[in-house]
């Protein structure tokens, strides 16, 4: 199905359809029950807040979507993230950052930067902050945690990079043995084109 919304339409990729198509595929999979949704905002971000109807209030997790840099977004990964809350009773903000190309690099690693400062202000404490991410938002925790340690601020207790793009020249071995079947960065996909 994914495949669907990457492929390219008339020899042309289509970003703005395989955003749409991506949000689409994020909707079949509802927000879990012992979880309450809504939009806000994460120091000036917009970002789905989920709070567990079960916690204590006092962790919180900022979680870093994937796409590429270019797609996915809180609804993708809504399912995921507020089961995630749930399971830990944590809230959970799923941060809409910019995505390139309308927003270069360093935008979406400012917004991320920006969000855990945020909790830090809103009286969490590093040791009860978790920064996870996939894909290109494993990368963004990963730099988020450079960034942070290279400015002296206080670090979260931990991190979770789930399948991590740490390879930017898309050059590594799994590159190559998985180009025929790789939707997102295979031999017939347009989304890094």
């Amino acid at each position: 199905m994914l495949r669907a919304f990457t492929a390219p339409r008339g020899g042309k990729f289509d970003l703005g359809m395989t955003r749409w198509g991506m949000d689409s595929l994020g909707r079949l999979q509802p927000v879990t029950r012992g979880v309450r949704m809504r939009p806000s905002s994460a120091g000036g971000v917009p970002c789905e807040r989920y709070e567990p109807r079960e916690g204590d209030g006092a962790r919180a997790i900022l979680y870093l979507h994937g796409g590429a840099f270019v797609t996915g977004s809180p609804r993708t990964h809504r399912h995921f993230v507020s089961r995630m809350a749930e399971h830990c009773g944590s809230l959970a903000i799923s941060l809409d950052y910019r995505l390139a190309p309308e927003h270069p690099f360093p935008a979406a690693l400012e917004d991320c930067a920006a969000a855990y400062r945020w909790l830090l202000a809103q009286g969490y404490a590093p040791g009860r902050i978790a920064v996870a991410g996939d894909s290109a938002g494993a990368n963004l925790t990963l730099a988020l945690l450079l960034a942070l340690k290279a400015a002296g601020e206080p670090l979260p207790c931990c991190a979770v990079s789930i399948s991590p793009v740490t390879d930017l020249t898309l050059s590594g071995g799994s590159m190559r043995s998985n180009k025929d079947v790789d939707v997102l960065f295979g031999r017939t996909s347009k989304l890094l084109s």
